[in-house]
C-alpha cells in the first residue's frame, strides 16, 4: 500500500502507512522505501518531511543520495537552513555521497554568515566520504579561514582541493595574500610558481603584496 500511494503521489496516505508499518513492526520490502523516499524528495520542504525522510535514514534504507540532494538544494533555497543541515549530517554519517551542490550551498551560507567553524565541519564531513564542493565554495572558505588568521587549516583545506584539481587563481591568491600575512614568505612563494606552472596568474594586488613582502 505504501508503494501504491507512494506512486500515486497520495503522500500523506503513504506517510500514514508508513507509520503503521512502524508501529506494527511489518517487514516491508526494500523497494517500497525508494518509491517512497522518491515522492517525498518531490515534496515541497516542510518538517514534517524532513522528520520523515531522518526516520528512514535511521532506519538503515539506503535512499538514493541524489534525490536527497535535490530536496536539500530545494530547502536552502526556501532558506531552511537547520533542517537541510541536520538531514545533510545523517546522510553523511551513514556514509553516503550527496551531491556537491547542496553542500556548496549550506557552507556558502555559513561563510557568508561568519560561521567559519560549521563550515570547516562540513568540509572536513565531506572530505571522509571523498566528495568536493565548487570551486567558488572553496573560494569563500579560504578567504573566511584566512580573514580569522586561521592558516594551517587553509593550508589544509587547499592541499585536499589541489587533490582534487579544482585550483582556481582566486583560490592560489588567497593562500598567498594569507601566508604573507603571517610572514611564511617561503611558502607562499612556492605557491606562486605552482600556480604559474599551472598557467595560472595571480592578481596585481596579491602580487604586488608578495614582491613588497621581500623588500
Amino acid at each position: 500500500m505504501m508503494r501504491a500511494f507512494s506512486r500515486e503521489g497520495r503522500v500523506k496516505k503513504a506517510i500514514g502507512i508508513y507509520r503503521e508499518i512502524l508501529v506494527r513492526d511489518i517487514k516491508v520490502n526494500p523497494s517500497c522505501y525508494n518509491a517512497f523516499v522518491n515522492v517525498l524528495c518531490k515534496e515541497d520542504p516542510s518538517e514534517e518531511i524532513c522528520g520523515v525522510l531522518k526516520d528512514v535514514i535511521r532506519r538503515g534504507f539506503n535512499p538514493c543520495a541524489f534525490e536527497l540532494s535535490i530536496f536539500i538544494t530545494s530547502q536552502c533555497a526556501k532558506g531552511r537552513w537547520r533542517e537541510s543541515e541536520e538531514l545533510l549530517n545523517e546522510i553523511l554519517e551513514k556514509g553516503f555521497l550527496p551531491d556537491s551542490s547542496c553542500c556548496s550551498l549550506l557552507v556558502e551560507h555559513y561563510c557568508t554568515n561568519r560561521q567559519i567553524d560549521s563550515a570547516i565541519e562540513l568540509h572536513n564531513k565531506m572530505e571522509k566520504v571523498n566528495g568536493i564542493l565548487g570551486v567558488r565554495t572553496y573560494e569563500l572558505l579560504l578567504q573566511g579561514l584566512i580573514k580569522e588568521r586561521r592558516v594551517e587549516e587553509a593550508v589544509k583545506v587547499f592541499d585536499y582541493v589541489r587533490t582534487k584539481k579544482m585550483l582556481s587563481s582566486a583560490s592560489f591568491s588567497i593562500m598567498m595574500g594569507g601566508l604573507c600575512q603571517e610572514k611564511e614568505l617561503r611558502k607562499a612563494m612556492k605557491m606562486h610558481d605552482e600556480m604559474l606552472e599551472m598557467g595560472l596568474k595571480p592578481d596585481k594586488k596579491t602580487y604586488k603584496r608578495l614582491i613588497s613582502s621581500f623588500k
